[in-house]
């Protein structure tokens, strides 16, 4: 089975993560984008972010092609197979998602079973898999 793009691991740097969903909390989502706009260059301490609005424009791809370093794509996310279309297309190297998970707390683990992928998990987690999806969790 191919592995779904959204699994796969990302290494930036010595920085290795697991896949490529970073949840992030309202308030640190709302102070990146302030710190962004009043920023003279315009991008974030942390990286290139681009707004996934910008996506269907073609401007993240341009963007990536002249940054050459990763990008996250923000803002709007919600389904799993766009979130999956933006990191298999090479849009963005990761996607991060803030008001879907506060929505959906297992917004991650909804979006392997959608997408027939399995979740390295703690050992711990293995009790609480979903009767439903046997298959979610591999152990770590």
């Amino acid at each position: 089975m191919a592995q779904i793009a959204l699994f796969r691991p990302l290494r930036i740097r010595e920085l290795e993560f697991r896949n490529r969903i970073v949840i992030a909390p309202m308030c640190q989502y709302s102070a990146m984008r302030s710190a962004r706009h009043s920023r003279p260059n315009g991008r974030s301490p942390c990286g290139c972010r681009v707004q996934t609005g910008c996506r269907a424009a073609g401007i993240s791809s341009a963007v990536k092609a002249a940054v050459k370093i990763p990008m996250v794509a923000v803002g709007l996310i919600s389904g799993f197979e766009q979130a999956e279309s933006i990191v298999s297309t090479g849009d963005a190297d990761t996607v991060t998602l803030a008001r879907g998970v506060l929505y959906d707390p297992h917004w991650p683990w909804h979006a392997a079973v959608s997408l027939g992928a399995t979740v390295r998990a703690p050992h711990q987690y293995l009790r609480c898999q979903p009767h439903q999806s046997r298959d979610l969790f591999e152990a770590e």
